[in-house]
């Protein structure tokens, strides 16, 4: 096979994008675009990628074997009024008995949590409002890579360009995940002359 050419506006074009550099202490992933260099949590960075994919359900997958689950009094008495506001999230919620639940469906990109998630139905009340952001929050948070985790440089790279392309990073749960130095800073730091 004939290799290809690279010309000098595909490198330009490659170089112009964030560059994931490294990982340390299995917690942050180091990277640089342009003259700035960045720091990014990697589970609050994947939590809020995943928060965001979330919020649009993709495809509801039926249970072949639907999940029982009991629920204290407080909890039945929510879930009665509001069942069919978990329904509009593809959870199906049916009850099977006096403090009896059943769930039948779930979005696909929930299935590999979906004990977390009854977990959370059969032990949450209280207002709508809040409920939603604590229901992506819970599920965002199980799924996501954690601290600690190694990260290979593929997902790494995609991680990082996610990230840096966010208006506003910051994870459900209102921490900013991104520490970022300007070159010039980083000159400053180290008594470098400009």
């Amino acid at each position: 096979h004939d290799a290809l050419p690279i010309s000098a506006q595909d490198i330009a074009a490659v170089q112009k994008g964030p560059r994931y550099i490294g990982q340390i202490f299995n917690l942050f992933l180091i990277a640089e675009q342009d003259d700035d260099l960045y720091l990014i949590d990697q589970h609050a960075a994947h939590e809020r990628i995943l928060f965001d994919e979330i919020k649009s359900h993709g495809e509801i997958q039926p249970l072949m074997i639907p999940i029982t689950f009991e629920v204290e009094r407080d909890v039945d008495v929510f879930l009665t009024a509001h069942a069919a506001w978990y329904g509009d999230y593809g959870l199906s919620l049916r009850r099977t008995g006096d403090l009896e639940w059943e769930l039948s469906s779930i979005p696909a990109l929930w299935k590999p949590i979906e004990q977390d998630v009854v977990r959370f139905i059969g032990s949450r009340t209280g207002a709508i409002e809040d409920l939603y952001t604590e229901l992506y929050a819970v599920i965002a948070c199980h799924a996501a890579i954690k601290a600690g985790d190694r990260i290979d440089r593929l997902a790494a790279q995609t991680l990082v360009e996610k990230v840096l392309a966010m208006d506003n990073p910051v994870c459900p749960h209102g921490r900013m995940f991104v520490i970022h130095f300007q070159k010039d800073e980083l000159l400053t730091a180290v008594g470098r002359i400009i």
